[in-house]
C-alpha cells in the first residue's frame, strides 16, 4: 500500500513539472538595469529678427505719392520706400524748421536719458555678488546699450533727413522720398490711397536687419532656461536640416505675473546668406534636455502596464511568472525609472 502511494506521487510531480511554463525564444524581455534616463522637451520655434525700424515720413504736409516695396523685399541702406509730392511755401519751411528744432531737442534729451539709465545700470552690475545675478544684470546692460546705439542711429538718421529737407524747401513743387535707414527685409507696409494727404511722422511700413536673427519659442512650461543648449530642425523629411542652438533669453526667474512665457534661441548661421525670405521660415523644431540622470533603474516602457491604478510588471522568477506592483518615478522616450518594486537584475516579460 505504501509502495502504490509513493508511485502515485511521484506520477503527480512528473505532471506538475511537465506543466511548468518556459520562457520562449521570441518572448518580450527586459531586465532591471542601472542606466541613463533622459527627458527632451520639443516644441516650434519662429524666427525672431530683434533690429528693426520703423519707415515714416519726415517733412511739411504733401500728397502721397507711391509706395515702392512689398512685404518680404530685401532692400540696402538708402533705398526708395515711397514717394511724396510735397507744394513748396513759406509756411512749409517754417513748419520744418521749428519740426528740425524740435527734433533735436528731443534727442538730446533722449541721450540724457539713456545715458543715466546705462549709469544706474552699470552701478546695478557692480553691486551684485551672486555670480548669475551678475550675468543678468550684464546681459540687462547689454541690451541697454544696443537700444542706445539704435536709438542714436535711427534719430540721427531721421534729423539728417530733416536737415536735408530744410535745406532743399524752394517755392517749386519736389518730391520727397521715404528711404530704407538700413540693409534688411520689409516686414509690413501701409496701404494708403493715391494723393491722399501726408502728414510729418505718418507711418508708411515696417522692416527689420538680418544682421541679428532668432528663434523665438513658447516656453509656458518652462522647459526651456537659460544657458541651455538645443537642437533646432529647419525643413522635414530629406531636405531638414540640424543645427545647434543656445538659449539666451528666458523668462523662468522673474515673476508669473510678468512673463511673455517665450524664451529666445541664438542659431549659430548667418540669415542674410540663405536665398529664402525669412518671413517665410516653417517647419522649425526645437528640442532640448531638460533631465538627465546617471546610475538609475530603468526597464523598457512597454513592459509596465496599469493594473487597478498602479503599475504592474510580469517578473520572471524560479522558471515561473509573477505579477509584482512597481512604483514609478517618470518616463522617457522607451524607458520607465523604477523607484522601487524590483531589484537590480530581475527580468521582466510581456504577457
Amino acid at each position: 500500500m505504501c509502495r502504490n502511494k509513493a508511485f502515485a506521487l511521484l506520477l503527480a510531480l512528473i505532471f506538475i513539472l511537465s506543466f511548468t511554463p518556459a520562457l520562449s525564444a521570441g518572448e518580450k524581455t527586459g531586465t532591471l538595469e542601472l542606466g541613463e534616463f533622459v527627458r527632451t522637451a520639443q516644441t516650434t520655434g519662429s524666427a525672431y529678427f530683434p533690429i528693426q525700424a520703423r519707415l515714416t515720413y519726415e517733412g511739411p504736409t504733401g500728397i502721397f505719392q507711391s509706395i515702392t516695396v512689398k512685404k518680404g523685399d530685401r532692400v540696402a541702406k538708402g533705398d526708395v520706400i515711397a514717394t511724396v509730392l510735397v507744394e513748396g511755401s513759406g509756411a512749409d519751411t517754417q513748419q520744418a524748421l521749428l519740426s528740425l528744432d524740435r527734433a533735436r531737442e528731443d534727442y538730446r534729451r533722449g541721450c540724457e536719458d539713456y545715458e543715466q539709465r546705462l549709469i544706474q545700470a552699470r552701478e546695478a552690475m557692480y553691486a551684485q555678488t551672486d555670480g548669475y545675478q551678475r550675468e543678468m544684470a550684464r546681459l540687462s546692460l547689454q541690451m541697454l546699450e544696443s537700444q542706445y546705439a539704435q536709438y542714436r542711429f535711427q534719430t540721427e538718421a531721421a534729423i539728417s533727413r530733416q536737415e536735408e529737407n530744410c535745406e532743399d524747401l524752394s517755392a517749386q513743387d519736389r518730391i520727397v522720398e521715404v528711404t530704407a535707414p538700413m540693409d534688411g527685409v520689409i516686414e509690413h507696409t501701409e496701404i494708403i490711397r493715391k494723393e491722399s494727404k501726408v502728414y510729418d511722422g505718418q507711418l508708411f511700413g515696417t522692416m527689420f536687419s538680418l544682421d541679428a536673427a532668432y528663434l523665438a519659442v513658447p516656453n509656458g512650461g518652462g522647459a526651456f532656461r537659460y544657458g541651455q543648449s538645443v537642437t533646432i530642425t529647419v525643413g522635414s523629411g530629406k531636405n531638414a536640416a540640424q543645427l545647434p542652438g543656445l538659449v539666451v533669453a528666458a523668462d523662468n526667474m522673474i515673476p508669473q505675473a510678468y512673463r511673455s512665457h517665450t524664451s529666445y534661441v541664438a542659431v549659430d548661421i548667418d540669415i542674410s546668406s540663405l536665398d529664402v525670405d525669412p518671413l517665410s521660415l516653417k517647419g522649425i523644431s526645437v528640442v532640448c534636455e531638460n533631465q538627465r540622470l546617471e546610475g538609475v533603474p530603468i526597464l523598457p516602457k512597454a513592459l509596465a502596464r496599469m493594473d487597478a491604478g498602479k503599475y504592474a510588471v510580469n517578473l520572471w522568477e524560479d522558471g515561473m511568472m509573477k505579477k509584482r506592483y512597481v512604483v514609478l518615478a517618470g518616463e522617457a522616450t522607451g524607458v520607465v525609472w523604477v523607484l522601487d518594486g524590483l531589484h537590480i537584475g530581475d527580468t521582466v516579460i510581456s504577457e
